[in-house]
This record gives structure tokens, C-alpha cells and sequence, in this order.
């Protein structure tokens, strides 16, 4: 009877890349020739990893591992792709919850293969001739409730910092206290809305007072925000705001795989990697070579800016474009476009925005983001002059 192995110590670290992880060097520590081969990956954007692993040789595949020790942060539903090193989100989110298309194998897995205490049993026949293995991981064990965790989390620090009992709801009595963010400036509009609107639909959902500065801080371009209140207050406030930068953070899976693809490609290095932040383990995998055992070459990568078969010239990537919305006072428009204000715009009252909207490539809008900052700071300081004129 044949034996397993290991398939780890078989595995091509040219040939691995991970779509959507947040840190380059966990993939390196996993699966690079000098790794640890222990180590966590955590996603980025959203609960989704798209990890391909290849192997210097054709293998079977019996079995593998994945998991993390604490269950919320462990994998649920996966899709397992074979042969297919260049799948994406778009073909691998496909018909996840119809028939399975191209994948070998849709699950669901149990409390204990999710924390790596039992394997996840493959379909032998379906893994005979392996050269890489695609695994797609599409929820974790938390449902999602992740964003609720580490609000509530601040939640209890506030009860800390009061001495308060954590399983009591706040009462009318109870101390409020201030907790400030760095939030980047290109998205405080969203937090803050169409003059104000969703800080307070935030405000009243909460019973929490947020408040923004109106500057960015120094050699940044971040702005504060200020949530004061009880715990529970503090509580629904952050989830809220947090739901708010999630929706503006999410990439859609086409860009993903454009922008999030790491690529593990110089494992002989011996430099030192930064410990792994808790997600999904990329998981051993566990099978027996076959009897043949021959070696067979990966796809060549794509050659980018060749020569076209039929000549004439070669095709220049076009770059990417994108748009960013920001909310800007009404009264400091004018100066931003030259113009000067008119008498209208010098009135007291409620705060009055206006939308700007900015497109190009990621790069220039960045660019063009902080010079509106620059340029609104220093509009800001003459409406100041105006009002306060110096003696």
C-alpha cells in the first residue's frame, strides 16, 4: 500500500502567488525555500484569497490542511481549482453556488478541518495529475462579524478606562469619553456626507457626538475624528463608521486581480519577515507522487509589450483610470477655481458643500487630492483674514 507524503517539500516557489493577501512576506515564509514553512495569511480588502500553489513535478493529491487556531478567523467556504495558475476572482467566484464548473471540489468545511484539526478529504480520482492547486477561500467562519468584533472592542475599552462592568448596557449616568482616528482626508466626505448628512444619521443611530478637524495633519493626509460618548455608544458609532470606509476600501474582483496579486518569485533570499497576521494558514497538502514522477514545465508567463504575430508595432498598456469623490465648502469653491467669492458666499448659517469629482489614473488623483488639501487650507486661512483681519 502506498504511503503519503508531505507534497510541501515539492512545491515550486516560482509557481505560488496569492490574489488579495495583505502581506507579501507571510506567502514567503510559508512557501519560499528559506521560509519557516509555518505562517498565517491574512486578505486585505475583504474575507477573499485566491492562493496558487505549483509543483515541480506532476502529483496526486490525497488531502490537505488549512485552518486557524481561532475559528472566526478560520476558513468556511472554499473552491478548489487544479491546472489553472492564472484563474482570477471573476472565473472563480463563477457559479460558486450552481454547479462547480471547473472546480474540482466546492465545500463547506466543518468547526474542526476550518482550526486544521482534521484534514479535507479530496475526491482521488479527481486529483490525479496535479501540477499546481488552486484554492479560492470565499467566507470565513465569522460570517462577516469581524467589523462588529473590533468595534465593540473599542466599546470595551471605554468601559475599561471607566471601571465599568462589561456585561451591563450603559446608563444615562455613565461617563462619556473621546477617542480620536486618523482617517485619510480623500475619504473623511463619505464618513461626513452631502453637508453633514451621514455624520448625523451616525450622531442619532448612536447617541455618540463625532466631530472632524478641518485640517489634516501635519506631513499627512489624514484628518481627525473625534467620537464622543458612552461604550455603547462608542460602539454603534464605530461599527457605523467602519461600514462606511469598508464599502469605500472593497475592491471589485476585476481589480483585484489586476492590483492584489503577489507574486512569489525571489525565495532564495535569506532576508527576515515580519510575523504573520491571523487569517487562513495556506495549507499543506498531503498525497503521494506517482510512479512516472516526470517533471513538468509550467506555463511561460505572459510577455508583456511583444511584438504581435502578424508585425506592426506592440501594444502599449493603457493605464488605468478611476474617479474619487470629495465634498468641499461651498463658500471656498471660488478660490479654488480663481474666482473670487461673491456676496452670497460670505453668509453665516448651515455648512454648504459642494461635489468634486476627480478622474485618471490612481497616481494622479492622489497627486491632485493634495493639492485641493493645500490649495483649501490656504482659502481657509484667508476667510479667517477676512473675519479677523490682523491689527
Amino acid at each position: 500500500m502506498s504511503s503519503f507524503v508531505n507534497l510541501k517539500d515539492y512545491v515550486d516557489p516560482a509557481g505560488v502567488s496569492c490574489l488579495n493577501v495583505k502581506d507579501e512576506s507571510s506567502v514567503k515564509q510559508l512557501l519560499g525555500r528559506t521560509g519557516s514553512r509555518i505562517g498565517l495569511l491574512e486578505s486585505d480588502a475583504d474575507e477573499n484569497l485566491l492562493l496558487s500553489v505549483a509543483f515541480d513535478q506532476t502529483v496526486k493529491v490525497h488531502s490537505l490542511k488549512l485552518g486557524h487556531s481561532v475559528l472566526e478567523y478560520a476558513p468556511k467556504e472554499i473552491k478548489i481549482f487544479i491546472n489553472t495558475p492564472e484563474l482570477d476572482f471573476d472565473k472563480a467566484e463563477d457559479d460558486l453556488e450552481t454547479p462547480k464548473g471547473d472546480a474540482m471540489a466546492v465545500l463547506s468545511l466543518t468547526e474542526k478541518q476550518a482550526i486544521g484539526e482534521d484534514s479535507i478529504q479530496l475526491r482521488f480520482v479527481r486529483f490525479q495529475a496535479v501540477n499546481s492547486i488552486q484554492i479560492y477561500v470565499k467566507s470565513n467562519q465569522s460570517d462577516g462579524d469581524i467589523l462588529d468584533a473590533v468595534s465593540k472592542a473599542f466599546g470595551l475599552v471605554v468601559r475599561t478606562i471607566n471601571d465599568e462592568d462589561f456585561n451591563q448596557p450603559s446608563l444615562p449616568g455613565s461617563k462619556a469619553v473621546t477617542l480620536k482616528f486618523a482617517i485619510p482626508n480623500m475619504k473623511m466626505g463619505f464618513i461626513i456626507g452631502r453637508a453633514g448628512a451621514k455624520i448625523k444619521e451616525i450622531q442619532e443611530a448612536s447617541g455618540a457626538k463625532i466631530s472632524t478637524s478641518d485640517y489634516v495633519l501635519p506631513n499627512s493626509t489624514e484628518r481627525v475624528l473625534s467620537i464622543d460618548g458612552v461604550a455603547d455608544a462608542v460602539h454603534i458609532a464605530i461599527y457605523h463608521v467602519g461600514m462606511i470606509l469598508a464599502d469605500q476600501t472593497a475592491v471589485p474582483s476585476k481589480e483585484r486581480g489586476d492590483r492584489r496579486r503577489v507574486q512569489n518569485q525571489s525565495y532564495g533570499d535569506t532576508s527576515s519577515y515580519g510575523s504573520p497576521a491571523p487569517y487562513a494558514a495556506a495549507p499543506p497538502v498531503y498525497g503521494m507522487l506517482p510512479t512516472y514522477a516526470s517533471t513538468v514545465p509550467g506555463p511561460a508567463p505572459a510577455q508583456l509589450g511583444g511584438a504581435p504575430p502578424f508585425g506592426g508595432y506592440p501594444t502599449l498598456p493603457v493605464a488605468e483610470t478611476t474617479s474619487q469623490k470629495i465634498y468641499v465648502p461651498n463658500n471656498l469653491v471660488g478660490g479654488l477655481i480663481g474666482k473670487e467669492p461673491g456676496e452670497g458666499e460670505q453668509t453665516e448659517g448651515p455648512s454648504i458643500e459642494r461635489l468634486v469629482l476627480i478622474s485618471g489614473p490612481a497616481s494622479g488623483i492622489q497627486i491632485a487630492i493634495n493639492m485641493l488639501s493645500e490649495r483649501i487650507e490656504i482659502e481657509k486661512e484667508k476667510e479667517k483674514e477676512k473675519i479677523n483681519p490682523p491689527l
